[in-house]
């Protein structure tokens, strides 16, 4: 008698299905296409793929067709990619073996080919093929010839593939047949506890909770992580805390198991690179490798599961990329650390000559880089924290309730009711007169798992700002910032970042990481941020993050015994670059860990009054000779002269990564036209007071641009 027992058996001989029965989680709607194709009269022959990277659940998914297949009483077949010779000849001959295992009645001198063709003139049959890009060679034959020569109804037929690149979308069509395509993605929370508390259910709460949060909802890294806790036995105790995301059993298994998937060893450290940054094209992968990267190569790495084929280049799975960092952090230290240099000197030089698509791209790429080797603190907010099945979204009308329901609860665990209704007013006007920035990330059911608002600060904004937070903004905002048109204006403020803590599926800290992290990718080079802190987790990882604190001048907001202190990161000037050469050397040396970002210069401490002295004597060449300046400088007093007037008639480009066009024609006018400051202003429309102020700010983007300009060159 052939029963599921015996058959799994035999599997277990042969290798033709490798999988133990298991309790199987999610992927709802997925399984159900089966049930729903059986459910038709006459069902159209359907081919399907199931794409996902490895160990997401591909092989689970497939043996839940063929269970219910055989429920139904069907014929099932179940194909390995992996297990026969790779001919047309070879499938076939598996097809024959999976026929005898999957209830297909046998006779005598029929080919296999045939012996299912007869089959579909009386009932639906399931084929099920594994690890189909194993196939790659016949995967035309496969598609084409033989998929082409079944009848166009009652054949499921299904394949698995890591590599998005299948012919199957060029396969015979027909009327009535189908083609579908599915793409598997991470479990959500919830399914995952279901997994883990089916598995280990005399494990603590806590280690459970802490398992399936930690797996990113990947089914592998659950599996694997599972194994891990009963290797420990039932005797483990609710006290002992585990973290599972730095257990490098889970991480190494893991890394090795996607690596598996690329036959190249060569280009295992091109993965590496990848996993560093959001995403690296064929340059930056080249850079980070310290070689070139073929052509050939570069497809190669595309054409991996768990790589994504994005605008810029190529970026990893979330979930693979986090286990991968951990993995070399934990195996690879050094390794990690080279990269990092080789990939910050390659994106700070495109950050100062590229174009400026090219500036915005590797802004981004460094702020990743940067912030992930940073040891940042978690206890407000989480930073290290990954998407996942959790999506970026728009803010949508029906949202403002479970909006103003998180304000009261992040005013109540702040303890700071009274600030409950001042935050729910301005969010009703705001998300009724600027929605658009408000920026919301969703679980996979669409609910509101959190929200943030980082608001550019210009007339519109400003108002409303004002309206409802008088005292922070008069200090934190000069009244020019807030007079600014929208496309004047590069200063963020940042209003509220909250979770929603009434749904369990992401820790609040994750949230609020993932927010803050979205909210620092916003800037780049010639933006600020500030905001008003009282809460001090906020406030440490503010200052690991680079801002300058200041305390208020008033008290007014204050929070009980909590002192207020303004924080600003200015990135104007230039500063982009230094700053986050700044967090790379932090993440170097743990001694620096809190300090400030101060712009670095190149060693000369150069007084902005010095500079002012030495272009107020520009045209006369012998007070200049005597200019405090030219001694501190490599330069002799006429090369530097000369450098001044080349730089303030605009004919050195890369002044304008530290001063405006405007700040550069408001300097010149002063001092190579010789202009009274009351003509330069009248020129300008500025008031006399409006001409003072914002000389210094041109001084200040000036003088760094120099001292910049200096660290090129060898001191004399």
């Amino acid at each position: 008698m052939d029963t599921d027992q015996n058959r799994e058996a035999r599997w277990e001989e042969t290798g033709l299905q490798p999988f133990r029965p298991d309790l199987f989680v999610g992927r709802t709607d997925e399984r159900n296409l089966l049930q729903r194709w059986l459910a038709e009269p006459n069902p159209p022959s359907t081919l399907c793929s199931v794409i996902g990277i490895g160990g997401i659940g591909k092989t689970a998914l497939l043996t839940q067709w063929y269970r219910d297949a055989r429920r139904h009483g069907l014929v099932a077949l179940w194909v390995d990619g992996r297990a026969g010779v790779n001919t047309p000849k070879g499938f076939l001959d598996q097809l024959e073996a999976a026929a005898r295992l999957g209830g297909l009645p046998s006779e005598n001198g029929v080919a296999p080919l045939e012996a299912v063709q007869r089959e579909l003139e009386r009932r639906p049959v399931v084929l099920l093929i594994d690890n189909f890009e194993a196939l790659s060679a016949i995967e035309e034959w496969v598609i084409n010839a033989f998929w082409g020569s079944m009848p166009d109804a009652k054949l499921w037929m299904a394949m698995a593939a890591r590599t998005r690149q299948l012919a199957w979308r060029h396969a015979p069509s027909a009327a009535t047949k189908r083609r579908l395509s599915l793409e598997l993605h991470p479990l959500g929370l919830e399914e995952s506890r279901v997994l883990v508390d089916h598995a280990v259910p005399w494990a603590p709460e806590s280690l459970r909770q802490q398992l399936a949060a930690a797996s990113g909802g990947h089914p592998l890294a659950l599996s694997l992580g599972i194994e891990l806790l009963r290797g420990r036995g039932e005797a483990v105790g609710p006290e002992l805390g585990v973290d599972w995301r730095t257990r490098p059993e889970l991480n190494y298994q893991l890394s090795a198991q996607w690596l598996k998937e690329l036959g190249d060893e060569s280009l295992h450290t091109a993965v590496d690179v990848l996993a560093l940054l959001d995403s690296a094209d064929q340059d930056t992968l080249a850079a980070g490798l310290g070689r070139p990267l073929t052509p050939s190569q570069y497809r190669i790495l595309a054409n991996l599961s768990f790589v994504h084929v994005v605008d810029d280049g190529l970026a990893l799975h979330d979930v693979v990329r986090s286990y991968l960092v951990r993995d070399l952090n934990q195996r690879q230290p050094r390794h990690l650390q080279l990269l990092r240099h080789r990939l910050s000197q390659h994106l700070l030089t495109t950050l100062g000559e590229g174009t400026q698509r090219q500036r915005g791209v590797s802004a981004r790429r460094l702020l990743t880089l940067s912030l992930d080797a940073l040891p940042l603190p978690t206890q407000y907010a989480d930073l290290a924290a990954q998407y996942g099945a959790y999506a970026r979204d728009s803010y949508t009308s029906s949202d403002l309730p479970v909006l103003r329901e998180m304000i009261a609860d992040w005013a109540m665990s702040y303890a700071i009711p009274s600030q409950r209704g001042v935050y729910q007013r301005f969010l009703t006007e705001y998300a009724e007169r600027m929605p658009q920035d408000i920026r919301v990330i969703r679980d996979p059911q669409g609910r509101l798992l959190g929200a943030s608002l980082f608001t550019l600060v210009h007339r519109k904004s400003a108002e409303l700002l004002a309206k409802y937070f008088p005292a922070e903004i008069r200090e934190c905002l000069t009244a020019e910032e807030m007079r600014r048109e929208p496309e004047q204006t590069s200063t963020y403020y940042a209003v509220l970042v909250c979770a929603n803590r009434r749904l369990p599926d992401l820790p609040a800290t994750d949230v609020i990481g993932i927010l803050i992290r979205e909210g620092l990718g916003l800037l780049g080079s010639g933006t600020r941020v500030v905001l008003v802190a009282t809460n001090p987790q906020l406030k440490q990882l503010l200052a690991v993050l680079g801002f300058t604190m200041r305390p208020t001048v008033g008290r007014e907001c204050d929070v009980g015994d909590l002192r207020a202190e303004v924080c600003t990161l200015d990135l104007t000037g230039g500063r982009f670059g230094p700053w986050i050469s700044h967090l790379l050397r932090k993440a170097r040396d743990r001694e620096i860990a809190n300090a400030e970002f101060i712009l670095a210069s190149s060693g000369v401490a150069l007084e902005v009054g010095e500079l002012r002295r030495a272009l107020q004597a520009l045209q006369h060449p012998a007070r200049f000779r005597k200019a405090p300046l030219c001694e501190q400088l490599p330069w002799t007093s006429e090369e530097l002269r000369l450098v001044l007037v080349r730089a303030l008639e605009g004919r050195d480009p890369s002044v304008y990564r530290f001063v405006s066009q405007e700040q550069l024609t408001l300097l010149r006018r002063s001092y190579l036209e010789r202009r009274s400051g009351t003509e330069v202003a009248s020129s300008l429309n500025f008031s006399r007071a409006s001409y003072y102020r914002y000389l210094q700010q041109a001084l200040v983007g000036f003088r760094d641009w120099l001292a910049a300009a200096a660290s090129q060159l060898p001191s004399p």
